[in-house]
């Protein structure tokens, strides 16, 4: 729809290349059996197809905006690709701020005689890697000497499964599933933490770890797309592999060393200031302006050779 209507009344296109789709194919009814070798197959298969239709999707396009510096250097390895600017999600001015009274009252209700808040915030699905986040936090539970929370902010269709295996590996008294709290109100939960944790690794852009930083708290996260082009390891927080183990050691080591955590944070917060929504809309009126006049200049040679093929003629 959008190049048909590109081509009607002759205006750019720009593209927003958000979301990796072959990361949420099982959301499709043809691949939503488990573990069936022919399911797996037909999703490798697409998989594979989906690049190749992107790719001549973004023949018609004349920018594309990629939510980070990963997912532009992945698109530019495609054929055929036009221009790629970076444009991540703005934060709000609600983002940066902080109301104290709401903070210490989430403190009190979720942490009680606990030392330690730890936050994700997440939809609770397949592709969200929170079964890995949950073995972590067992982990952290039987190495760590002092005693904590775990909040998950957020629903979806893996809820109940979520906290079947919290029960089966016995973190009941650890983990809190909150479910779904307004967008307005995420920022007092993420002020009343002590350390953000994060596992996904099908993001394109980490913007609930910028919404974290912009509350003035560190991260701990899976080394992935999109967690990269925000996360300075060992500055505004780490990154780890995919292996529970460390991912819990890590953790612990940010909660209990206090002033690196500090240090960390004030770093976060600076980290956070490059993506107030002032800046960004500057960056994506560079990037519109880019785009017109690309188009504009293959438009008049266009119109060029095709009046002077109609000169020929006659």
């Amino acid at each position: 729809m959008a190049v048909s209507l590109s081509r009607k009344y002759h205006v750019p296109l720009v593209f927003t290349y958000h979301t990796q789709y072959g990361e949420y194919l099982h959301y499709l009814k043809p691949f939503q059996k488990q573990n069936h070798e022919i399911t797996v197959r037909m999703q490798q298969k697409m998989k594979e197809m989906i690049p190749l239709y992107m790719n001549h999707f973004m023949k018609s396009v004349s920018l594309v905006f990629a939510p980070s510096r990963d997912m532009k250097k992945e698109l530019l390895r495609q054929k055929d690709v036009p221009i790629v600017q970076v444009l991540p999600t703005g934060l709000s001015e609600e983002a940066f701020q902080k109301d104290t009274e709401n903070i210490r009252t989430i403190r009190n209700k979720y942490l009680k005689d606990e030392k330690y808040l730890l936050l994700t915030v997440s939809r609770l699905e397949k592709e969200k890697n929170l079964y890995f986040l949950l073995d972590s936090i067992s982990h952290l539970d039987q190495s760590l000497d002092e005693t904590f929370k775990m909040m998950i902010i957020g629903d979806g269709g893996e809820k109940n499964t979520l906290q079947e295996y919290v029960r089966e590996i016995g973190l009941e008294q650890r983990v809190i599933f909150t479910g779904e709290i307004p967008n307005k109100e995420i920022s007092h939960y993420l002020g009343a933490s002590d350390l953000f944790v994060f596992s996904s690794k099908s993001e394109t852009q980490g913007i609930v770890l910028s919404e974290a930083m912009a509350a003035g708290l560190a991260v701990v996260a899976v080394e992935a797309c999109g967690v990269r082009d925000i996360v300075k390891n060992g500055v505004n927080g780490c990154m780890t592999a995919e292996d529970a183990k460390t991912f819990a050691e890590v953790t612990g080591r940010l909660l209990v060393h206090e002033e690196i955590r500090k240090k960390m944070s004030k770093e976060a917060l600076a980290t956070a200031g490059n993506y107030e929504i002032s800046k960004v809309a500057k960056q994506a009126v560079v990037g519109y302006e880019y785009a017109i006049e690309v188009w504009w200049n293959n438009y008049e040679r266009r119109r060029y050779r095709y009046e002077c093929r109609k000169a020929d003629a006659v």
